[in-house]
């Protein structure tokens, strides 16, 4: 059986993004809290200058404690978030939810709107007879048809598209705003603020507005996907079911093999816990750097702090990636997760566009650069991810815990450690190890608990073909795969049926996420195949724990 996975992969991937940038929150609770507070003070003190009326002042009063006390659970809310949106018996929630975000979005787009065409016309007098109410009202319009195409367009070309043409309208509609007043500002009028705030204030308005309708657009696909009746472990991945900590550690980004509490006592995660602070310090500084009167200190101290930041988190992965395993003195009772690949692409890396800047930082701070780091990050919480070192390695990579063996001694390493372990992941290669470690899980009948994972740089649909095969010779599994033209082998699943071929249409990182999460989770191949499908009956979680 052959299972495309790519809509699965592309919900996954939106999910996780969302994982990663939420993990910034419980990490920097105390910091969002104080800026969101001061920002609310800052933006209640001007309003109150700038409107006269009673009614208006009422309204400014009332909107800001409202603001405030959503101000002081956003930070906090996420955890029972979480624990809400895992629950697969409240799907009808997450409809629920996306019906409230989109009926916020929409009122606050109408009063929005209200407000542009307000200031449109005060600072153009000879234009309010013009019509800048249905002018603005046009624009509205032709806004949210452009978020409602874009919230259920499929079609990733088409989604491109529809976001340009989004972010053009929301650049034109800043610079019809702020023109007029910057216009003021440099023939020098006396009644406006400094060039430098009007600036700032352009600056704040043109990112803020795309990113705000960005996530509610996001936040209702989000729940779209949600809210159909699937495994919410293949979406989330699983969490332990009563391990409050455990939760705690996977909202605030840190990877699974430091889901325990002796994990407190070591350095690694103190630093990845201080990685994140660090950059939004860094970012808040950078945000206000045009309002402040010290430009260049304030823009040399934001990024100093985000590059702090940055290595700092990479610091913590070296310190962790220090534990060396030892194969006959155990650490840890529980049955190994044995990695197996050619040493010529020793972490399994997933390859990626260089130009895609903004997703290789979200796979920094999300662990999925690699296979490697994917399983420490996901599956270490089952048991102890161990994997023999590359020969003469000089550095321990981040990832699974490396025994150096020596010539003579690697090949029984590997057999007690297979015969063992409670699952095997091993990257597809043709090098004579690989080979011999196929013929080994064929011979002490270990396929069925065997994940076979393709290299992303299989691009080559022949070479897919080989890579496939050698396995097949191999391990004497028949070969009744016939890769479809334009889709890239990701993974191959055992199954009591028979291996499923899980393939995408690009080697993109959840692909692979799919596949291992589908693999530990023993999840059936139906429910690998279209994210908006519901289906009547879940996976069997016979490997590790369901949340």
């Amino acid at each position: 059986m052959i299972v495309d996975v790519t809509p699965l992969a592309r919900a996954v991937r939106r999910l996780d993004v969302s994982a990663t940038l939420g993990s910034f929150v419980p990490v920097v609770a105390f910091l969002l809290l104080v800026t969101n507070l001061t920002s609310i003070y800052l933006t209640l003190r001007d309003s109150l200058d700038f409107m006269d009326l009673p009614v208006h002042r009422d309204l400014v009063v009332i909107a800001a404690a409202i603001a405030s006390l959503l101000a002081l659970l956003a930070p906090f809310s996420l955890i029972w978030l979480d624990w809400l949106k895992r629950r697969p018996s409240w799907r009808y929630v997450d409809a629920f939810v996306g019906a409230l975000v989109g009926a916020a979005g929409a009122v606050a787009a109408g009063v929005a709107l209200a407000g542009i065409a307000f200031i449109v016309e005060e600072m153009n007098p000879q234009i309010a007879g013009l019509g800048a109410h249905r002018i603005v009202q046009l624009a509205g319009a032709v806004l949210l048809g452009l978020c409602a195409a874009l919230l259920v367009s499929r079609a990733p070309r088409t989604r491109r598209v529809l976001g340009g043409a989004l972010l053009a309208l929301l650049l034109a509609g800043s610079a019809a705003i702020l023109a007029p007043m910057l216009r003021e500002v440099l023939a020098g009028s006396g009644d406006l603020p400094p060039a430098r705030e009007v600036f700032a204030e352009l600056a704040v308005f043109a990112v803020s507005v795309p990113l705000g309708v960005w996530l509610v657009v996001r936040t209702l696909r989000n729940r779209l996907v949600l809210s159909a009746d699937r495994p919410r472990e293949l979406l989330l991945g699983a969490l332990p079911r009563k391990q409050f900590g455990a939760r705690l550690a996977f909202l605030a980004g840190l990877p699974s093999s430091l889901w325990y509490r002796g994990a407190l006592l070591t350095l690694p995660l103190w630093l990845f816990l201080a990685a994140r602070p660090l950059v939004y310090g860094g970012v808040v500084a950078l945000r206000d750097v045009l309002a402040s009167d010290k430009v260049i200190l304030v823009a040399l101290t934001g990024v100093a702090l985000v590059l702090c930041g940055h290595l700092v988190f990479y610091g913590a992965k070296r310190l962790a990636a220090r534990r060396i395993w030892s194969p006959r003195r155990p650490r840890d009772a529980r049955a190994p997760i044995l990695f197996l690949r050619s040493f010529a692409d020793d972490q399994l890396r997933f390859t990626r566009p260089k130009w895609d800047l903004v997703n290789r930082w979200l796979d920094l701070w999300s662990f999925r650069r690699n296979a490697d780091e994917t399983l420490i990050d996901e599956v270490a919480r089952y048991g102890p991810v161990v994997a023999l070192g590359r020969p003469g390695e000089t550095a321990t990579p981040f990832g699974a815990s490396r025994y150096y063996s020596s010539d003579d001694d690697w090949q029984d390493i590997i057999s007690d450690t297979a015969r063992n372990a409670q699952a095997i992941v091993i990257g597809a290669g043709d090098t004579p190890g690989v080979r011999w470690e196929y013929e080994l899980l064929a011979r002490e009948r270990l396929l069925d608990r065997t994940l076979l994972l393709f290299p992303s740089q299989t691009q080559d649909r022949a070479q897919a073909h080989r890579a496939l095969a050698n396995f097949c010779d191999a391990t004497g599994t028949k070969n009744a795969f016939d890769i479809p033209a334009g889709a890239h082998p990701i993974a191959l699943l055992p199954g009591a049926g028979g291996p499923t071929l899980v393939t995408a249409d690009a080697p993109a990182a959840t692909a692979y996420l799919v596949a291992i999460r589908a693999f530990f989770q023993s999840c059936p191949a139906t429910v690998l195949v279209d994210p908006l499908t519901d289906y009547s009956r879940g996976p069997d979680y016979s490997r590790g724990q369901s949340t």
